[in-house]
């Protein structure tokens, strides 16, 4: 038997073929040394040589750094004047739209810098995930497992005294071994299984205190490590959200628990954004993305200092990017910038840690602005839910409202203004598109503060007070008019059935303006809107252009088709796709037109050589340049409104859209556990009956019935659990229908005496809902 080989389980071991270990014992750790210490302690039935080797080479911060390393081969020389590297030119025809080959194309740069030295020497994963195998089944006589003991009570130690010389300033925080200490650590089975160690926590605070530029560079090497293997990185978030929520648990129950300061909670927070930004590292990256215009930095919100950082240099700011998340910054990226993460991104979400969070609480840390102090989960809002965050975009919301209000009363007070704490719209149902746009127009031109105010909307003759209810009919009822097909603003997509701008809308920029100073007037008065946008003009509205791989979404046979040319490959390309720069189209009146994409582009036929070109200008064309104004006019009526929020800092374009348009999952279960009662109970015949009748009913029928008794067909976001609603007792039995009070979620049901009746009542109340017949 090879001294390097260990014995098989079954095979009578002698004395003789022990395997010999160095009279010092081993300096550091491969693969080689472990299958040795293992082969010798089963062959001995002694564990107590593995224990101290372990012991040791863990609590050494120079032995493990210097454990499995990775044999790299020599370098070719570099020639005088040649580039340092040379990349592989990846051909169009190689491009897939939704290829893995484009993200190892993105992280070229990080593969780039691995080579170029960032560290010296990269951990051998493969091997050092074997050895952790043998090592952490090993098992004694009791069942027992020798080699945990000495890792989880040695790593706490490690991470604390790495702490303290970082902070001391005798550990080099650029020490390119201190990443493969880190690795090490993460990569132990028993991180697993929280309560078993402090190793995790310790883990979490020791990273966490490096500054960011070692997160960062902390990032692209794990992005590298993992961006193959998905279920690894899912592995590692699952592990540290096991450790959140565990702590949660077991602080719930104590009095005065804020989980804002358990430094536990957050500082595993702070680590599982690094987990995050690996996640956008190793997705699916495209090129820096073209922005509009650079976004301006909104004065009231501060860059937060989540580390001791003493990196004395300013932090780079791409230009566009969020300014509030200085790992991004530093890295030089932005979740806009992933077309799809290696993990999806509702794998961060703590939905415990949302619930018990105190919005409230949490918001007032936020706009402290000093994590280092008071933290807050807003800085890391991939960790909240989005309903957790809608609770904390609405809070801000109010509050703005609240300050209007403070500030147009002491206005009145002190020069004798009118007093107008409110944004008041009198509209007449007949022409309810001209009254609003003159009413919002005239309100953006005098003061487009008041468009932060909180909407109260009349109706021209009809009595009532705006509770909420009005104002949701009244964004029903524009909307419905202004995406009319017969209006000629939009058009409609038959495949996908969403709005795209019509370019050739008769339309003025004015109605655009006013399109988007509702979407963004919905936003900020919580009402869901049955609007159907592709998810390109979300990602417009956050700054970014359209890109050829945006068509997918919206016009998804297109997109194949360009697929198609672009991954042809045969000579005779001109002659199968017959096409030049010159494209055309038909408008929404049937006329055929044509747009050159180049100078006389019906002379220039796409080939091999410009196909690409072909593609990006058409996508191009179609996506921004011809719908330049109508998006444009449209984008800032919408920044009118919401400018100034925390939309785009919290909220990602796939979220923006769940906050406009909902859900499209009618769980009337789930709407059923969350409903209350006044005059009834949960055990009543006719509420038992009554929920009968609303879970038989088809999808219409309950987007009937939401409309009948909230205002509005749409499901909130988290689902209809998040709907309150109150069913109260409305008299005895009788013939008279169900009546809702919208603005309140009540609906009111008499006491029907058979569900048959309970049911013909309810189903004509609701077929019969729209208009003002509702109190």
């Amino acid at each position: 038997m090879s001294e390097t080989s260990p014995p098989e389980d079954n095979a009578e071991t002698s004395p003789a073929a022990v395997p010999a270990v160095p009279d010092e014992g081993y300096a550091f750790l491969n693969e080689e040394a472990v299958q040795h210490m293992v082969a010798r302690a089963k062959a001995t039935g002694s564990f107590s040589e593995l224990i101290r080797t372990l012991g040791k080479i863990f609590s050494d911060y120079c032995a493990l750094k210097q454990s499995f390393q990775r044999e790299r081969a020599p370098r070719p020389p570099i020639r005088d004047g040649a580039p340092k590297e040379e990349t592989r030119a990846q051909t169009e025809e190689d491009k897939d739209i939704d290829s893995s080959e484009s993200r190892r194309e993105s992280l070229g740069s990080v593969d780039s810098e691995l080579d170029d030295g960032i560290i010296d020497l990269t951990p051998d994963i493969d091997a050092l995930r074997r050895s952790y195998t043998i090592l952490f089944e090993l098992e004694e006589q009791d069942g027992s497992k020798p080699a945990v003991r000495p890792v989880v009570n040695t790593v706490p130690s490690l991470c604390r005294g790495l702490e303290m010389d970082f902070v001391s300033s005798r550990l080099n925080i650029n020490d390119p071994g201190l990443i493969n200490v880190i690795v090490f650590v993460m990569e132990l089975p028993m991180l697993e299984i929280p309560d078993l160690s402090d190793v995790l926590p310790s883990l979490c605070n020791l990273i966490t205190k490096f500054p960011m530029s070692a997160q960062a560079r902390f990032s692209r090497i794990m992005a590298v490590l993992l961006r193959d293997n998905p279920a690894r990185l899912q592995q590692y978030v699952y592990t540290v959200q096991q450790l959140i929520t565990t702590r949660l648990l077991s602080g719930v129950f104590r009095l005065g628990y804020i989980v804002n300061e358990d430094s536990l909670v957050c500082d595993a927070t702070r680590f599982l954004r690094i987990l995050f930004a690996v996640d956008i590292l190793a997705g699916d990256m495209e090129p820096r993305l073209v922005y509009f215009v650079e976004n301006e930095e909104d004065e009231s919100d501060v860059v937060p200092d989540f580390v001791l950082n003493n990196d004395d240099d300013e932090p780079r700011l791409p230009p566009g990017y969020s300014k509030l998340d200085p790992l991004f910054v530093e890295l030089g990226i932005d979740t806009l910038d992933c077309r799809k993460p290696l993990i999806e991104l509702d794998e961060f979400y703590n939905e415990l840690l949302s619930d018990q969070l105190l919005i409230e609480h949490d918001y007032s840390n936020y706009r402290e602005g000093n994590p280092s102090e008071k933290f807050s989960f807003l800085f890391c809002p991939f960790i909240l839910t989005p309903s957790a965050r809608i609770q904390a975009l609405n809070l801000d919301n109010r509050i703005k409202m609240s300050n209007h209000r403070t500030r147009s009363y002491l206005s009145s007070l002190m020069h004798g203004e009118l007093l107008n704490p409110v944004l008041k719209l009198r509209v007449r149902r007949e022409h309810i598109v001209e009254d609003a746009l003159v009413n919002l127009e005239w309100v953006a031109l005098e003061n487009p503060t008041d468009l932060k105010k909180q909407l109260v909307v009349e109706f021209d003759g009809e009595q009532g007070v705006d509770e909420g209810g009005v104002s949701k009919e009244f964004f029903q009822l524009i909307v419905e008019q202004l995406f009319n097909i017969d209006y000629g603003m939009f058009t409609v997509d038959e495949e996908t059935q969403s709005y795209w701008f019509n370019q050739n809308s008769f339309e003025n920029d004015a109605q655009f303006s006013l399109i988007g100073i509702i979407l963004g007037l919905a936003i900020y008065n919580n009402v869901i809107l049955d609007i159907r946008f592709p998810m390109v003009v979300y990602r417009k509205l956050f700054g970014v252009r359209g890109t050829y791989r945006d068509l997918l979404d919206y016009r998804p046979t297109l997109a194949r088709g360009l697929h198609q040319l672009l991954m042809y490959s045969e000579p005779d390309i001109c002659d199968v796709f017959d096409q030049t720069f010159r494209v055309n189209y038909i408008d929404v009146f049937g006329n055929y037109l044509s747009h050159d994409l180049k100078a006389e582009g019906d002379g220039i036929r796409v080939d091999h050589t410009n196909k690409v070109e072909f593609v990006e200008l058409y996508a191009d064309y179609l996506l921004n340049k011809s719908v330049e104004r109508q998006f444009n006019a449209f984008k800032k009526g919408f920044d009118m409104v919401t400018k100034d929020s925390k939309l785009t800092k919290w909220f990602s374009p796939e979220e923006l859209e769940l906050l406009v348009c909902g859900q499209e999952d009618f769980d009337s279960k789930g709407l059923q556990q969350s409903c209350e009662y006044d005059g009834y109970s949960a055990d009543c015949e006719v509420i038992k009956w009554f929920w009968e009748v609303v879970h038989e009913m088809s999808d219409e029928e309950k987007k009937q019935f939401l409309q009948f008794t909230t205002g509005s067909d749409r499901v909130p976001v988290g689902g209809l659990a998040k709907l309150r609603m109150i069913i109260t007792r409305h008299g005895p039995d009788s013939d008279r229908l169900p009546s809702s009070h919208t603005c309140f979620n009540v609906l009111l049901l008499p006491e029907y005496s058979s569900r048959e009746k309970l049911k013909e009542r309810l189903l004509k109340a609701i077929s019969y809902s729209k208009g003002f017949g509702l109190m």
